[in-house]
């Protein structure tokens, strides 16, 4: 079943700035939706989650663009900023390879996250170091990371709904506890301090994933 889209209150006094502002928000949030769910526990399950990290970075499907595509993405993205008449509806839809050809732009965090949609779903595979957690050094934690969106007065939520590590699997009660966790986590808001993303949001209606394409309309 299609999720029906999500929707925010009219704010759209603020205009977007530039295309790449919106490839980059788009990497944005997907880099802090995967450092979000490689965090979440750690300080306290570390102990559990330890087998199921790896000393490598994940081993991602490779993703080459062309530079006649990616214009022409940058084209629609920036067709999509352009100021709207009165009670005009705009609409992005972006496919899996259009994400993964701006996150090809980032030749760092392209080695990081691939997109797929699956059946309506985003799913994002990826990985990142652990680096900053206590006991976790030189290792990753690498998986696949179902996600959804939604849009409310402050902003954008971006929430995983379930996950899989690529490790093995974890046992079934660490894995709901950990999911449940996840779900009460906003992954997007330290996107949400930065004044260029917040612009980018005021101006967005709706987002949603339907038929393999996520559409965004302002």
């Amino acid at each position: 079943m299609t999720p029906s889209p999500t929707k925010k209150s009219s704010n759209k006094n603020k205009n977007l700035r530039g295309c790449l502002i919106s490839g980059g928000i788009t990497i944005g949030i997907f880099l802090v939706a995967g450092v979000g769910c490689l965090s979440f526990g750690l300080r306290t399950a570390y102990k559990y989650l330890e087998p199921y990290t790896s000393t490598s970075p994940p081993t991602l499907p490779s993703y080459t663009t062309t530079e006649s595509d990616l214009d022409k993405l940058k084209e629609r993205i920036k067709a999509f900023q352009q100021p709207s008449a009165p009670g005009e509806t705009t609409q992005l839809t972006l496919s899996a390879d259009d994400l993964n050809s701006l996150i090809s732009l980032d030749d760092n965090l392209k080695k990081q996250v691939y997109f797929k949609i699956i059946d309506n779903e985003l799913v994002m595979q990826g990985g990142a170091p652990l680096d900053r957690i206590p006991g976790f050094s030189g290792r990753y934690l690498n998986g696949t990371y179902s996600l959804s969106f939604s849009l409310n007065e402050e902003g954008l939520v971006v929430t995983p709904t379930d996950f899989s590590l690529d490790q093995g699997e974890i046992p079934k009660e660490l894995h709901l506890q950990l999911t449940e966790t996840l779900r009460q986590e906003n992954l997007a808001k330290e996107l949400l301090r930065h004044k260029q993303f917040r612009q980018f949001i005021n101006n967005v209606e709706t987002i949603s994933v339907e038929n393999d394409q996520v559409i965004i309309t302002r």
